[in-house]
């Protein structure tokens, strides 16, 4: 069972999903946009109102929320929070050499 560390509200309806084994996943959430379900999360403030709670995301006083499993699958995009971590290191060394 997936659960989330931290998300992002990203433009363009994209949540950005960093999960408890690192890896980082942009889930575009415009498929699910027009289903009676989901219909308010068009508009852009209310789709900015998500909120973490773990093991799923809600949106405050919409009645909406997505599991943290069901998001791990619609994930595409995905990078490790690690590697990200690492190559900020990397950079930053690169430039303290150089400078």
């Amino acid at each position: 069972m997936h659960h989330i560390v931290e998300i992002k509200p990203l433009n363009d309806f994209i949540l950005a999903c960093r999960f408890s084994d690192g890896v980082i996943k942009n889930i575009d959430l415009k498929p699910i946009l027009d289903k009676e379900a989901f219909i308010l999360l068009r508009n852009e403030n209310n789709f900015r109102k998500v909120v973490n709670r773990n093991y799923f995301v809600e949106w405050l006083g919409l009645d909406i929320d997505i599991s943290a499993d069901t998001l791990w699958h619609w994930g595409g995009y995905e990078r490790r929070y690690v590697e990200l971590c690492d190559l900020a290191v990397t950079l930053a060394a690169w430039e303290n050499y150089y400078n």
